[in-house]
């Protein structure tokens, strides 16, 4: 029983060692975000402006359809600041690294994390399949925080060089909340009108580009059904009436 108790107590003191060196450490620099949540976290004050009191799940529904509607130029400006995201992110994480090794354990478990990521994004390709966009599809209007972020971007930029992404979207949503209501006023004039600009658009482009009916593909797939049928059915009548 002494001794039982006795491992039992040195296993009490492994524990607590090994977690106080956890506790030692810095936490690990965060990770960079993707082009979408960039996006996202571009426009999120402006949406919660524009409808106070919205949920959680009713702002990512909202930006989700945003994004949808932004135009792949666009979308290269975000992709652009998420690529430099991530290379702060990997020289972050470079020198993380080399004042906390990792063990075969943590190596192991990163791997673990990869092949499940792999599968599951291989399981999502197969359930979805991308529709491509049209080109020449009216462009999606911003709204006004969106607006109100392009004028100011770049002189914010100039005057924070080397910025990062996450602080520069702080300032713009802290300098949107400090814009009087007589300012926001224009920028929301500016979004409406784009807005029914876009509306007109849309209309003529819907009237000029009809969506392919999924009732024709379905109807040519059950002609050709039927042919295949009937012809299989005729070359076993003539093999039957030869055999007679």
């Amino acid at each position: 029983m002494g001794e039982s108790k006795k491992s039992k107590k040195s296993r009490s003191k492994k524990s607590k060692k090994s977690k106080s060196k956890k506790s030692d450490r810095e936490p690990p620099p965060k990770r960079p975000r993707n082009a979408y949540f960039i996006f996202a976290g571009e426009i999120r004050a402006g949406i919660l402006q524009e409808n106070p009191g919205l949920k959680v799940g009713e702002v990512s529904k909202i930006t989700g359809k945003r994004w949808k509607e932004v135009t792949e130029e666009e979308k290269k400006k975000f992709q652009k600041l998420a690529e430099e995201e991530k290379q702060v992110y990997e020289k972050s994480m470079a020198e993380y690294r080399k004042k906390y090794p990792k063990s075969d354990s943590d190596d192991k478990k990163k791997k673990r994390r990869k092949k499940n990521k792999k599968n599951n994004n291989k399981k999502k390709n197969k359930k979805k399949s991308k529709k491509k966009k049209d080109p020449n599809a009216p462009k999606a209007p911003k709204n006004a925080y969106m607006l109100f972020a392009d004028q100011i971007r770049e002189g914010l930029m100039a005057e924070h060089k080397g910025i990062r992404v996450g602080e520069l979207s702080k300032i713009i949503g802290q300098k949107w909340k400090e814009v009087d209501e007589e300012q926001k006023k224009k920028f929301q004039e500016q979004s409406k009108k784009d807005r029914e600009e876009y509306n007109k658009k849309m209309e003529e482009y819907k009237r000029t580009h009809p969506p392919k009916s999924e009732s024709s593909d379905s109807s040519e797939s059950s002609d050709s059904t039927s042919t295949s049928t009937s012809t299989s059915t005729s070359t076993s009548t003539s093999s039957t009436s030869s055999s007679d």
